[in-house]
């Protein structure tokens, strides 16, 4: 996730990406800093109940990133907050999502802003 924000941001992207979970957040501040993006990028450890909810009320979007989880506990809490969740095929929820209307499916991997515009 980290390179493909890199790259959408060294292509003339806006924004800011938050990282929430649990980990060694080391590796992912190392891996910001050396793409040169860690003034838009903050990796947060765990964060749960009004502190998670206060990070995602500001945010425009949820990317749901995992493909292992069935449901995703973390893109039911987004969603219920009234995010829109972005998702790729691979993503288990991406069928579900979709049909609910619930967020939009990236089906053009590529983090090339002008084939976005």
């Amino acid at each position: 996730m980290l390179k493909g924000f890199a790259e959408y941001r060294h292509n003339g992207g806006r924004g800011s990406l938050t990282m929430i979970g649990s980990g060694d957040r080391e590796p992912l501040t190392s891996l910001a800093r050396s793409l040169d993006i860690s003034d838009a990028v903050e990796v947060r450890g765990p964060s749960f109940g009004g502190d998670r909810d206060a990070v995602l009320r500001g945010c425009d979007f949820f990317v749901v990133p995992s493909r292992f989880d069935a449901w995703p506990l973390t893109a039911l809490e987004a969603a219920l907050l009234g995010l829109p969740l972005l998702v790729t095929p691979g993503t288990a929820v991406s069928e579900a999502i979709i049909c609910r209307g619930a967020g939009i499916s990236i089906t053009d991997l590529t983090s090339d802003v002008r084939s976005h515009a």
